[in-house]
């Protein structure tokens, strides 16, 4: 009975793991889309030395946020932003004490919820949300090929345990 319950939560765990990346990546993508819909966009080009130096287009270039160019103003892009921050660190503590499998792609999760929140300010953040949402893709997509590879039928992980054996 006890071996049943246990390959129950593991399979809860696995599940998780495998999948709770992925879909953060996917409200993630569905809520920068609507982001950058509502906020973006593209100065007209001028090679006036006095248009340039006013609008700043060497510092923060020609496409740009509406509001504070340096920093992420909105709430729920914040939140999003620190859900993410927790289910990197979640999957990233969670996986080195129950799993075996590398912890580096959680951690890439992690980060790259993290760098659009990091100073300086005084930069576009689009090249921020471009790193972060860049090891963000490449984070999901290795959580999701390390369960896959790690749990598969004919992982030698699978053999090291007994609760396996009456689960097929």
């Amino acid at each position: 009975m006890m071996t049943v319950l246990l390959s129950q939560q593991y399979r809860r765990l696995v599940f998780f793991h495998k999948y709770a990346a992925l879909l953060y990546l996917l409200l993630y993508s569905l809520s920068m889309g609507l982001f950058f819909k509502l906020r973006l966009y593209e100065l007209e080009y001028y090679p006036l030395d006095s248009y340039l130096t006013k609008h700043k287009i060497r510092e923060y270039g020609l496409v740009r946020l509406r509001g504070n160019l340096g920093s992420i103003r909105e709430w729920w892009m914040l939140l999003l932003l620190l859900i993410g921050i927790g289910v990197g660190l979640l999957l990233f503590f969670d996986t080195g004490r129950k799993l075996k499998q590398p912890r580096a792609a959680a951690l890439l999760v992690t980060l790259g919820a993290l760098i659009p929140l990091l100073p300086p300010y005084n930069e576009n953040v689009l090249t921020r949300i471009a790193v972060g949402t860049g090891l963000l893709f490449f984070g999901a997509l290795g959580q999701w090929f390390f369960n896959l590879s790690s749990f598969s039928k004919k992982s030698p992980y699978r053999k090291q345990h007994s609760y396996f054996d009456d689960v097929r």
